[in-house]
């Protein structure tokens, strides 16, 4: 009845004074008289309270059933919820005011509610309301913005049903708890109904059929709602982190659309006519399937399997993620560390992996695929086994697969009948690795507040050095990072000092004086020396 107050006298005010409206203002003023004296206290007490600050004992005047709450949420993204109830409970020897809210979600497919609890613990004197976890968004300074972002940010949310691949910086919640963060930078699959399927989380509630007055009713059609139920969309998507491989949920406001680049193939060390031919393979092998995201269907001997052979650093790696871009598919990447070492280990883990590459039409890039790919024999009976289950699983998948491998020699011979194509990788040349630093160099540079010093001239003498790719990946994101901090730009002497510091030996050397010139001996370089 409190809640009536500010109602009750609008309604009063707005009505002139006659015969008709008099039977009316006297019952709306019969209300109002019975409010101030049955909270009389309470009137009193927010009257003595400073403007814009609420007591603990006073907070259910701030609240009342259906208004919309403006809050944080655990990834620190304003939104809103509808108050569905509240009350003063103590909880463990706390005394908490807690408020039971509700707010629009999808489920991937389906638009529907979910429920939650917002807690605000005791606190002594007065507190700012606007410092409270939740309050009501009509006391928000800067409401109408507000409003605007969240509706902006709602088109968004539902624009996101079903599965998506996205770019991603920030912080997300692991799927398991909602108190647990992970940085997740780069692509992600927003995916909700595998996300669930998969990966059950212990703290989002089911989406339900009913609005906030409990009754019963058929899921929402998009065209059909309101705007103080946009208001209350959720602030997060589910899905999975491809570069942590962890399933999570993300921030809306973070995510954006992928941006392709085709052209990283250019990077990729090997014969001009075997790029031609691997850029035509992939774009004929993609168009060839169904271009949606759909349910898992096994096809034998429907997938494009290719083997990346070479040592460390060389550009195995980098392939697949051309790969992956001409393809515009998410790149999964899978170790055969990951995997465990039984086989039924090995299985459960590559039909897991398979499964995912599969609804997503990913790229799935098996590194390091020597264990699975061991020539079988009469000794290793355990290692047979898995040989044995990766074939037939390499079998049936439809999908690109990329395997990397550094010992040719030991592959079973029942694999040069599943594999499409083959690349063997030479140590980069001088020539090669200038390419190198030049790409990764320009990635630098491209960075915000990071200038990149190097000439030609002193890219090829970076380029004498016997360093691979991956190293060289490796100084260059050391560099930037110390040009970033000591705001100054990336040069010769910086990557010399990050080599230095990236190096490992196996002895200790000497340490000289850093070079002060470009005249480094041939000798030095192919060593690998950047003693300082």
């Amino acid at each position: 009845m409190y809640h009536a107050l500010p109602f009750l006298k609008n309604r009063l005010d707005g009505l002139e004074e006659s015969d008709e409206t008099y039977d009316l203002r006297f019952e709306l003023n019969a209300g109002i008289m019975f409010i101030y004296e049955h909270w009389d206290y309470v009137i009193e007490d927010l009257r003595l309270t400073p403007k814009d600050f609420i007591k603990f004992d006073t907070l259910w005047t701030l609240f009342f059933p259906g208004c919309l709450l403006y809050g944080l949420d655990e990834l620190s993204e304003p939104r809103c919820y509808r108050l569905l109830s509240f009350e003063y409970k103590a909880v463990h020897g706390t005394t908490l005011f807690i408020l039971e809210v509700d707010h629009l979600d999808h489920d991937g497919e389906r638009i529907g509610y979910r429920t939650r609890s917002q807690s605000i613990i005791l606190f002594k004197s007065s507190k700012p309301i606007r410092g409270l976890p939740v309050y009501p968004l009509s006391l928000h300074p800067d409401r109408d913005e507000v409003r605007q972002q969240l509706l902006l940010r709602a088109q968004k949310t539902l624009r996101l049903r079903g599965r998506h691949i996205q770019n991603y910086y920030g912080h997300a919640l692991e799927g398991r708890t909602a108190s647990l963060k992970f940085n997740s930078n780069g692509r992600v699959m927003i995916d909700p109904v595998l996300y669930d399927k998969i990966h059950p989380s212990r703290y989002k509630t089911q989406i339900k059929a009913q609005n906030h007055h409990g009754e019963s009713s058929e899921f929402l059609e998009e065209d059909n709602l309101n705007e103080d139920q946009k208001l209350t969309m959720s602030s997060m998507v589910y899905g999975y982190c491809l570069r942590n491989k962890t399933w999570g949920a993300f921030a809306v406001s973070r995510l954006s659309d992928v941006t392709w680049d085709t052209s990283i193939l250019d990077s990729v060390e090997i014969d001009p006519t075997k790029k031609s031919f691997l850029q035509t393979v992939i774009e004929s092998h993609v168009a060839l399937r169904d271009d949606s995201f759909d349910d898992i269907v096994r096809d034998k001997g429907k997938g494009l399997v290719g083997l990346l052979c070479g040592p460390p650093g060389v550009g195995k790696t980098l392939t697949a993620e051309a790969v992956a871009e001409v393809a515009k598919r998410p790149l999964l990447v899978v170790s055969s560390g990951q995997m465990g070492s039984s086989v039924d280990e090995v299985e459960k883990y590559l039909k897991a992996e398979i499964e995912l590459a599969e609804a997503w039409k990913a790229v799935l890039l098996l590194d390091e695929a020597d264990v699975f790919m061991a020539e079988r024999d009469d000794e290793h009976i355990e290692r047979n086994a898995i040989t044995s289950v990766f074939l037939r699983e390499l079998e049936y998948y439809r999908g690109i697969i990329l395997l990397t491998t550094n010992r040719l020699r030991s592959i079973d011979s029942a694999f040069q009948s599943r594999i499409h194509f083959c690349f063997h990788y030479d140590d980069l040349d001088v020539t090669a690795k200038a390419l190198v630093w030049k790409t990764f160099l320009t990635k630098a540079g491209a960075s915000e507040g990071v200038r990149v010093d190097i000439t030609d001239e002193q890219r090829h003498i970076l380029a004498e050095y016997d360093f691979n790719g991956r190293q060289i990946k490796n100084i260059v994101s050391i560099a930037r990072l110390y040009a970033l901090q000591k705001k100054q730009p990336i040069t010769l002497e910086l990557l010399q000092m990050a080599a230095g510091f990236s190096q490992f030996t196996t002895h200790t050397k000497k340490r000289k004086r850093p070079v002060e010139d470009e005249q480094l001996s041939t000798k030095r370089r192919k060593d690998g020396d950047f003693s300082v």
